[in-house]
């Protein structure tokens, strides 16, 4: 400050915090400085005891959870999972989820930790400790996730599993001249996903030709009715190959799926009244 400028206080306690060159050269002057950075650095010491109480409070409730999430547990899963099959680079994962640096590394963490999270391996297990439990048994166990199976064409895979099988359509990211496309069954979409994944590899394409030349199925998917089943897809141009028949325990069809694979189909003997 300049000789002759008006100082505008609008609180004592805050012209304490200037005290160092706000120097009073009278005993009375300098007893208000102390008095006002006494209640100022009280003030303060409140606000920290009642916002830790507060975030205690918040974090019992489950309200304070942190700062959300780039991606959500379903895309971390997602990332992890197509950074682990090794046909994607890391650039193209960065620019498909738009995670890039650290924020990158910190979602395939994420993710790992998510993958052992349904069997409590966080934290204190190498000493001895016990699993936590919450009497929730849904998230104890391990479950499949996804599947895939290898599809020669995946415009035309999308259009026979959905219009003719009827599953729909769950994920259907673009990744470089492909996709990756997901199917579940419209009666569960939060079950397990099937990949409809291409068939670029060098090692798919005799892998495939090997099973359809034996007549092994690449898949198999459970029906109620298999008769009903194979009356309806037959009536829109489904080739079996194998028609209902009594194996034992269940009932099997064999399908073409158009797309270089055979698909078994299966009814369980309890299900038929």
């Amino acid at each position: 400050m300049r000789a002759g400028d008006t100082l505008m206080v609008a609180k004592l306690d805050r012209l304490a915090l200037g005290g160092d060159c706000l120097r009073s050269n009278r005993s009375h002057g300098q007893d208000a400085f102390q008095h006002s950075a006494t209640f100022a650095e009280f003030e303060a010491d409140l606000i920290r005891m009642r916002t830790r109480e507060g975030m205690k409070i918040a974090c019992a409730k489950g309200k304070l959870r942190g700062k959300k999430p780039k991606l959500s547990d379903r895309r971390q899963r997602g990332l992890r999972r197509m950074y682990d099959i090794g046909d994607y680079s890391i650039s193209d994962l960065a620019a498909l989820f738009a995670v890039y640096g650290q924020l990158f590394i910190g979602c395939l963490n994420a993710a790992i930790t998510l993958k052992f999270n349904a069997c409590n391996f966080r934290g204190g297990l190498r000493n001895g400790a016990k699993p936590r439990t919450n009497g929730d048994n849904r998230n104890k166990e391990m479950k499949i996730y996804v599947t895939n199976i290898f599809v020669d064409n995946q415009d035309k895979a999308e259009k026979f599993y959905t219009d003719i099988l009827g599953f729909k359509v769950k994920n259907n990211t673009p990744l470089g001249k492909n996709r990756w496309l997901t199917v579940v069954s419209g009666e569960d979409p939060e079950g397990t996903e099937l990949l409809l994944e291409p068939s670029d590899h060098p090692a798919v394409k005799p892998y495939k030709e090997a099973l359809m030349s034996d007549g092994i199925p690449a898949h198999a998917f459970q029906v109620r009715n298999l008769e009903s089943e194979w009356k309806k897809l037959s009536k829109k141009g489904v080739k079996f190959i194998r028609e209902p028949m009594d194996v034992g325990a269940v009932f099997v069809a064999v399908f073409d799926d158009t797309c270089g694979n055979l698909i078994q189909l299966i009814e369980m003997k309890s299900n038929v009244a």
